[in-house]
């Protein structure tokens, strides 16, 4: 006898999730308690601590948030945005200036460059950020930020202290599943000794090299010069827990809000993008794009629905 997973199983009425003709798997899942009341076509991802589900968590979009005022006359300007964990490459800033707007973009590698020359920097873990405008920005106008934010975030953890002679540090992090091109490794020397990851897994930048196992954690750092002795090395960085990638939809309506509850997901299909986005409200259009395009890897195809689906 085929098992059941304890999956209750109801005839569906024709709705507007179906987008299409193209095969749909399903299979048995557990969604996480407190995940809350879930409607048909919910994006889960799967917790890596459990193999349980839960909703998509990919960050939210906050735009023009006012972050500074400009003057007139100050170019260089500094702070740390409301909402720290930003996602890598989504930060840009932007100003009035005399003609026009000077725009900063996010280049994905801790560095920011605009439009009219400036250039400047974003730690994505703690939301620290500065700019250096080519030209001051507008006396009175606001300097607005627009990015994604809100991924776990890390801040502030140790990896070593120096001695005065040691260049290399290796060991993990304490978190897995750290977010390519979030990593930001630093002394508190005087002037700071500086490394950024490059995506690919190396450690970057003008003060040394190394590797980061973004999997594990796993890290090796050579500083070109030691720390000075009782000086700390330390570490940014953002992880995620398996929820920022979907991996099914949800079949039916659930309540996961005070107990785990088990149903069965699509793995594959077309869905109807209006009726899948409803479920995710907040999100950017570019988040929604690219929550598409890294569905359709994975055979769930969002896509606007064919009539008589």
């Amino acid at each position: 006898m085929a098992e059941d997973y304890g999956v209750s199983e109801e005839t569906l009425s024709a709705d507007n999730l179906i987008a299409g003709d193209a095969k749909r798997v399903e299979d048995a899942i557990t969604v996480k308690s407190g995940s809350g009341e879930l409607s048909r076509g919910a994006l889960l991802g799967r917790r890596d601590s459990d193999g349980k589900y839960a909703p998509i968590d990919p960050g939210t979009a906050y735009e023009d948030e006012d972050i500074e005022d400009g003057d007139g006359s100050t170019k260089s300007f500094s702070g740390t945005l409301t909402h720290p964990g930003v996602k890598p490459g989504s930060l840009v800033i932007a100003a009035p200036i005399s003609g026009g707007t000077e725009t900063f973009t996010d280049n994905g590698d801790g560095t920011l460059t605009s439009d009219g020359g400036g250039s400047g920097t974003i730690d994505y873990a703690s939301g620290a950020w500065a700019a250096t405008f080519n030209t001051a920005p507008t006396n009175g106008e606001d300097i607005l930020a627009t990015y994604v934010g809100g991924l776990t975030a890390v801040t502030d953890e140790n990896l070593g202290t120096g001695d005065g002679s040691e260049t290399e540090f290796e060991g993990f992090l304490a978190s897995t599943k750290v977010v390519p091109r979030s990593v930001y490794i630093y002394t508190d020397d005087t002037t700071p000794l500086t490394l950024h990851d490059d995506g690919n897994g190396n450690l970057v930048g003008d003060d040394g090299r190394g590797t980061i196992n973004y999997e594990t954690g796993e890290y090796y750092i050579e500083f070109d010069s030691a720390p000075a002795n009782t000086k700390t090395v330390d570490a940014d960085y953002c992880t995620y827990d398996g929820t920022e990638t979907a991996r099914c939809v949800l079949i039916r309506d659930i309540d996961a809000t005070s107990a785990d509850v088990k149903v069965k997901g699509y793995f594959t299909g077309e869905f109807d993008k209006t009726t899948v986005f409803a479920n995710h409200t907040g999100l950017s259009t570019t988040q929604q794009q690219e929550i598409i395009n890294d569905c359709r890897e994975r055979g769930i195809h969002i896509k606007a629905r064919i009539t008589g689906a």
